[in-house]
């Protein structure tokens, strides 16, 4: 009989165990983002970056890629970001047509490159 006990106390046991959800709480200070639909929002004290349509872009932007400087390269993201201290701007990833070569641009909303 104490055999059976023990078998049955242990079966529940490990279905217990096998279905437990486990609840970690999570300080966002310590996490580098999280995504919500289109929108990386990162830690509190950072930057937002929302994810940008290529044909949403400034008039401006679009001007300023059909330049010489940028044939041969296309859009392969674009995000809208807003840091707290800072003008907003765009960051574009751009790719060297038959190359795997990447570029990361920044621009104002006047079309004007950012460096840092």
């Amino acid at each position: 009989m104490k055999k059976m006990l023990s078998v049955i106390v242990l079966g529940f046991a490990g279905f217990a165990i096998a279905n437990a959800n486990e609840t970690t709480k999570v300080n966002l200070k310590d996490t580098e983002s999280f995504q919500v639909n289109n929108e990386v929002v990162l830690a509190p004290d950072s930057v937002k970056r929302t994810m940008v349509q290529p044909s949403d872009l400034p008039e401006a932007i679009h001007t300023k890629l059909g330049e010489d400087e940028f044939q041969g390269w296309v859009i392969l993201s674009a995000y809208f970001v807003e840091p707290e201290e800072k003008e907003a701007f765009y960051e574009i990833t751009l790719q060297r047509l038959e190359q795997e070569e990447l570029r990361v641009v920044k621009f104002d909303a006047s079309g004007r490159i950012i460096t840092e």
